[in-house]
């Protein structure tokens, strides 16, 4: 054990804790001594180690901050350093105090994933938006750090950030992305799937890194020059105008920051009338304004929806229930939400809502931006499969040059 004692380290370790314990309790004298329990200490080094501490504190009587505490440990000094001076009732005390933090660990994980659970159960997942506010409470409950860490590693995340905090958009650029979707979406005969938002259009996702978003951008504009000269073609042309000047150049955060007033602008009303007629919103009512939100085609995840009615009803001053956590696919036929896992074909139009991800195989949602399962781009493996089935087709028909 080195002879040199690091007051300023001692002070944050053992002082800061003890100070902001209510009653103070000295049942861990390892931990008043600042000593390892299994660290193996000879009684020469335990003795050192004892008389240091004990003239720390004498000085420390006379600090700013913790003379009160020093002083208190001081006087109660027999309670934390007899126990430690024998080496048999040192045994005996270490013995205890190992079970005890044992014991005071698993307490104190256990409630760390009573957050996480809760959370979870009500969202469905962990929102990014969320998780430096369960840091904290961990960190209070004494689990910071790796460990909590590697509780998060194990939950799903939902990335309901972005946008949030961030100016959104002007109204009238949003109405002018939102029109040029929409007559794309007409265009495409109702293709809800990749007019959604710019987002989908381009088929990437909204936290994607900056590289993927400009090679998806330049993949579609590349698909566009090559098109006939129809409406189409120009509509597309300028949805690539917009992605360059809101996407690219512009902070792409404002546009999903518009996506989310939009859809509180939409529900506001209903809302309101909830308040007025029922004083509350009930789990019924909740999972209603769920659905209006998705079925308006804004390409927003469930997570974000749930975050606008939150934020609504908190604005309003009203109490929610939110009843049993439900996700939703949204169908790429006529945009319906439905909830996840009940159906595999829309209810009202009869349209796939599954698909096997062109990538990986594996089912994911047939009007997602991204596949759940491996976060390739379901849009541009599927426009890659269909191109290459035409060009089989145009081969095989002795069309070379369509080919």
């Amino acid at each position: 054990m080195s002879a040199a004692f690091d007051g300023s380290g001692y002070r944050q370790r053992v002082l800061a804790v003890l100070r902001a314990r209510s009653p103070l309790r000295l049942d861990d004298p390892f931990f008043v001594a600042d000593l390892d329990p299994e660290g193996g200490d000879t009684d020469a080094e335990v003795q050192a180690r004892l008389a240091r501490v004990l003239a720390f504190l004498q000085r420390e009587r006379s600090s700013a901050k913790y003379a009160t505490l020093a002083a208190e440990l001081v006087r109660r000094r027999a309670e934390w350093e007899a126990p430690l001076r024998d080496a048999e009732a040192r045994e005996r005390t270490r013995q205890r105090v190992v079970e005890a933090r044992r014991d005071g660990d698993t307490e104190r994980l256990a409630k760390v994933d009573g957050y996480l659970a809760t959370v979870r159960e009500r969202f469905g997942g962990i929102p990014v938006s969320r998780v430096e506010g369960l840091r904290r409470l961990a960190a209070q409950a004494g689990v910071a750090g790796e460990r909590f860490e590697v509780r998060l590693a194990r939950e799903r995340l939902i990335d309901d950030a972005a946008g949030v905090g961030v100016a959104p958009l002007p109204a009238d650029a949003r109405g002018q992305i939102r029109d040029r979707l929409d007559e794309l979406r007409a265009l495409r005969r109702g293709d809800h799937a990749s007019t959604a938002s710019l987002w989908a259009f381009l088929g990437v996702a909204p936290d994607g890194p900056p590289a993927r978003l400009v090679a998806a951008y330049e993949a579609v504009a590349a698909v566009n020059a090559r098109r006939p000269h129809d409406r189409e073609k120009t509509v597309t042309a300028d949805l690539l105008a917009l992605v360059r000047g809101r996407l690219l150049e512009g902070d792409p955060a404002a546009y999903t920051a518009g996506l989310l007033a939009d859809a509180a602008d939409e529900l506001r009303a209903a809302v309101e009338e909830h308040v007025l007629l029922d004083g509350e919103i009930t789990a019924v009512a909740f999972e209603g304004l769920m659905r209006r939100a998705l079925g308006a085609g804004r390409g927003l995840s469930a997570a974000q929806v749930r975050s606008v009615v939150l934020g609504l009803a908190r604005d309003l001053g009203v109490p929610v229930s939110t009843g049993a956590t439900v996700d939703f696919v949204v169908c790429p036929g006529c945009g319906r939400p439905e909830p996840v896992g009940e159906v595999r074909v829309c209810r009202y139009c009869d349209t796939d809502l599954y698909i096997v991800c062109p990538t990986c195989g594996r089912l994911t949602e047939a009007a997602a931006v991204v596949c759940r399962q491996c976060g390739q781009s379901v849009r541009q493996s599927r426009d890659a499969t269909e191109a290459l089935a035409a060009i089989r087709r145009a081969l095989d028909d002795g069309r070379p040059a369509e080919a």
